[in-house]
């Protein structure tokens, strides 16, 4: 679920008592797949790494895919069966856009201590596709860019 994304949620196959694993599964799958779809439409600058302002407005993209992704997976609602499960997920996935959000704003404040952040990108990614995998949405480690 690595840069993960959009999705309108409906409530489809929702009840009083939430979303069953499977129903969290399939929307966790589609916000994944479009996330990594937009994130791999962001060209990466040649000059990420030596220019902040490159970074910056490459971060920027970055993060509202993140945002957007985080907005999604809120608006999901588990039962009380997959409420653990889920809440798990969504905490390493807010760890990740946190780090998403910080290299942004590190890259327009032209602080280098964000390029070391980027080096916990790629662990929390992995914790992140280990809980989509819990759920079932095996989609989500699959488009890890």
């Amino acid at each position: 679920m690595a840069l993960a994304g959009t999705l309108a949620l409906t409530g489809c196959g929702s009840s009083s008592s939430g979303l069953s694993k499977s129903d969290l599964a399939a929307k966790t799958n589609t916000i994944c797949t479009n996330s990594a779809a937009s994130i791999k439409a962001i060209p990466q600058p040649a000059d990420l790494v030596q220019n902040a302002s490159s970074a910056a407005k490459y971060f920027d993209k970055i993060a509202a895919v993140y945002d957007k992704a985080r907005s999604d997976l809120d608006a999901l609602k588990p039962a009380d069966s997959v409420k653990s499960q889920w809440n798990t997920l969504v905490s390493k996935f807010h760890a990740l856009a946190s780090i998403v959000d910080s290299i942004k704003t590190k890259a327009e404040n032209k602080d280098r201590t964000g390029l070391q952040e980027l080096t916990q990108v790629g662990p929390l990614t992995t914790s992140l596709n280990a809980a989509t995998d819990a759920i079932g949405a095996t989609a989500c480690s699959k488009t890890t860019a």
